[in-house]
């Protein structure tokens, strides 16, 4: 899912996105449970991953 970045709702690291490409993953495992990773943020454009505040 793409991700821009909303004012105060995450980290510094993360005010590019929108102009960074930038993704949140929902993973799931092969026949299993779905994996919580709501509050983290890929990066692309800056190869780093941050978390949402909040």
């Amino acid at each position: 899912m793409i991700y821009k970045a909303t004012p105060g709702r995450q980290s510094g690291d993360l005010d590019q996105c929108g102009e960074h490409r930038c993704v949140r993953l929902f993973p799931k495992v092969k026949n299993g449970p779905w994996i919580d990773a709501r509050d983290f943020v890929i990066d692309l454009s800056a190869r780093k991953v941050g978390k949402l505040t909040g």
